[in-house]
């Protein structure tokens, strides 16, 4: 199982094999702390740091590649110092609880920190969806790091980026479990991950470090200001999403749809130059590819590599998928939206299911739905409750489209407008499902073709069941009839399996 443990559970740490190895124990003060963490910094934390990078950077070019890797920027760990660690270690709050230098282990998280910074909120609610496919599982993931294992510790996920710190500080946290060798007795060491926009990391380093003091008064004008610039920096994020969502808007209609006709005089005789390097890019890209990959998402790729005259006009034969097909073995390209990529030599049933449990939960997801999240990160970790209240604040908002306009035909610009309303819903009533989890549900529904018309949540689900079981027929995954009645018990709410 993924480790968990709680403040000063030695007992659970000697039961998994992890001891502690400086058994000294003594008053917390400077002196002695100093003496001890220079040995634990030296022995554990560098090598923690060191693994959990590696891993993450592994993790990262595995799952995004092309020009979707370069939205993700990996900084170096850090180990916080004896100094600020003594502060923080006696802070009103923590006065209590941390009589001994090694209780610090328990009771700070914080003393290794690795930060990855996104491009836009979107990228941030997409990592945080893929750590947690790969790592909140049972037991450690092994692939990376052979001699260890990594794991997200359970309920340590805060969301500050939803809930803001009082200072303005926005970000993603979890803390890893990192298991560091060692010839004797390993250690298990806490690493914290920090996920955040390029935009927050930037009023990280412009003010939190100047106005981060544990024991200290900042003056007030300071904080003001500091928050002050924090919201402004937020309010910049959320136009930049929305210009993310409009420009995904455009490329996922010149990848699923057919491109108006007039646009072919953007090539009128073919460039064979230009047809060879696309070519050999796509085969390329597609002999690399190790799970599906959606058409936008390539889209995206050859648009920035080739130019928007690409997306234009598909080397002159209006669809993408044709094009692809041209270049590709057969059954390669699944155009039933969204349209998908298939890897070469594509076994679905060699994907292990990821035994990710929803977040905030106890239950784990079908196992037919384990295995989709596997072969398809963007696959939603929602218990069946959780499917509920999504449903729930998505059809108010979707009925609530449909009655003030309902001669409108439900596109991706109508599903742009109804995630972001259903997200502020969400907000508004305290439920954390991220936006990316509205964007599959509802353009699920709508390549479905089920947002035409008001529905209640109960239809809702159903449909959305529906959609998924072809998702499962389309990426080759076989299912036996037993396996598919739990699927739809799951997301219909009759079925819950709580360990």
């Amino acid at each position: 199982m993924a480790l968990r443990f709680g403040p000063r559970d030695a007992t659970a740490l000697s039961s998994l094999g992890f001891e502690r190895r400086y058994g000294r124990f003594v008053p917390i003060d400077r002196s002695s702390l100093e003496a001890w963490y220079e040995g634990y910094e030296k022995d554990w934390l560098l090598p923690a740091g060191r693994q959990t990078k590696e891993a993450l950077r592994k993790f990262l070019d595995d799952e995004f590649a092309g020009r979707a890797r370069g939205r993700y920027r990996l900084g170096e760990p850090r180990v916080k110092s004896v100094n600020r660690l003594f502060l923080k270690a006696n802070q009103a709050t923590r006065r209590d609880v941390i009589g001994e230098v090694e209780d610090v282990i328990d009771h700070i998280d914080d003393l290794v920190g690795v930060r990855i910074s996104c491009t836009n909120l979107g990228d941030v609610d997409e990592l945080v969806g893929r750590i947690r496919s790969e790592f909140e599982e049972e037991g450690f993931r092994r692939d990376a790091l052979p001699q260890c294992g990594i794991a997200v510790e359970h309920g340590s996920a805060k969301d500050y980026i939803e809930s803001p710190k009082d200072s303005g500080y926005r970000a993603c946290h979890f803390n890893l479990l990192v298991g560091v060798p060692a010839p004797r007795n390993p250690q298990c060491v806490r690493v914290e991950l920090q996920i955040r926009t390029h935009l927050q990391d930037a009023w990280g380093d412009l003010t939190h470090e100047d106005t981060y003091k544990p024991g200290g008064e900042v003056p007030p004008h300071v904080r003001t200001a500091s928050r002050h610039m924090a919201d402004l920096l937020a309010v910049v994020d959320q136009q930049a999403q929305s210009i993310r969502e409009d420009l995904d808007q455009q490329i996922e209609e010149a990848a699923d749809g057919s491109v108006n006709p007039a646009a072919a005089d953007a090539i009128e005789d073919e460039d064979e130059d230009l047809r060879s390097s696309v070519e050999a890019y796509v085969q390329r890209r597609h002999a690399e590819m190790t799970r599906p990959l959606p058409l936008a998402s390539l889209a995206w790729e050859l648009r920035s590599e080739f130019g928007e005259v690409l997306t234009k006009d598909w080397l002159g034969l209006g669809q993408m998928s044709a094009m692809l097909e041209g270049m590709l073995p057969s059954g390669a390209v699944v155009k039933d939206k969204p349209g998908t990529l298939i890897p070469r030599d594509f076994d679905p049933q060699a994907f292990e299911p990821t035994k990710a449990r929803p977040a905030g939960r106890q239950s784990a997801l079908p196992e037919v739905l384990q295995r989709l999240r596997a072969i398809e990160p963007r696959f939603p970790a929602l218990d069946t409750d959780q499917f509920g209240e999504a449903f729930g604040v998505l059809t108010i908002e979707h009925n609530n489209l449909r009655r003030e306009r309902p001669e409108r035909e439900p596109d991706l610009s109508y599903l742009n407008e109804l995630t972001r309303r259903t997200r502020d819903r969400a907000r508004h009533v305290g439920l954390t499902v991220g936006r990316s989890t509205f964007d599959y549900i509802g353009k699920s529904l709508l390549y479905g073709s089920f947002l035409g018309d008001a529905m209640t949540p109960d239809e809702a689900r159903s449909r959305f069941a529906d959609v998924t079981v072809e998702r499962l027929a389309s990426l080759q995954v076989s299912v036996d009839d037993d396996s598919l009645r739990e699927l739809r018990m799951w997301i219909e709410g009759e079925l819950d399996t709580d360990v």
